[in-house]
């Protein structure tokens, strides 16, 4: 498997945690936080 790949898989779980712990705490910024990290690996996604 590729670099890419796990750069992939960690992004992603970073953003999986981020949404989920914000939605668990109530506290907005990192639910906010983890949709913008989202967005980032579907914009770069092909990059990697």
């Amino acid at each position: 498997m590729s670099k890419g790949w796990f750069i992939l898989v960690g992004l992603f779980s970073l953003s999986l945690g981020l949404v989920t712990g914000g939605l668990i705490k109530g506290n907005v910024e990192l639910t906010a936080a983890g949709f913008v990290v989202g967005i980032g690996i579907f914009f770069i996604r092909n990059r990697l």
